[in-house]
């Protein structure tokens, strides 16, 4: 089954892309093993409703390009997710397709957290 997520490389916009549901192909995007980036301590994306963020559990290890920041800059606690980025939506402990609205959200979020250069 194939499912439309937001993807974001490093030095890019995020793109919407159709790919399918399987671990496989959430694997060769992120370029490893995925590691779920907690949202939840994000003061933008903590706000959007049923989504996931996956990125390669080691891109810090392996040197991946910065991509965004993610927690609450004005307090200074928070963290640069390296390497690309897989935005998806959730229902349940099912993997699911984006909603238009979620994509925008989404990508409004992490264009203000962007990081330009490392």
């Amino acid at each position: 089954m194939k499912i439309t997520v937001l993807v974001k490389q490093p030095g890019k916009r995020a793109h919407i892309r159709t790919i399918e549901n399987a671990l496989d192909a959430f694997r060769e995007i992120v370029g490893g093993n995925l590691e779920s980036v907690p949202l939840a301590y994000d003061v933008l994306l903590s706000h959007i409703p049923d989504i996931c963020a996956l990125c390669n559990d080691s891109g810090k290890i392996n040197n991946m390009k910065a991509n965004f920041l993610i927690g609450n800059i004005l307090n200074g606690c928070y963290d640069v997710i390296c390497g690309p980025v897989i935005f998806a939506g959730v229902d349940g402990d099912e993997i699911v397709s984006l909603t238009e609205r979620q994509i925008s959200l989404i990508q409004k979020s992490i264009t203000a957290n962007e990081v330009i250069a490392i």
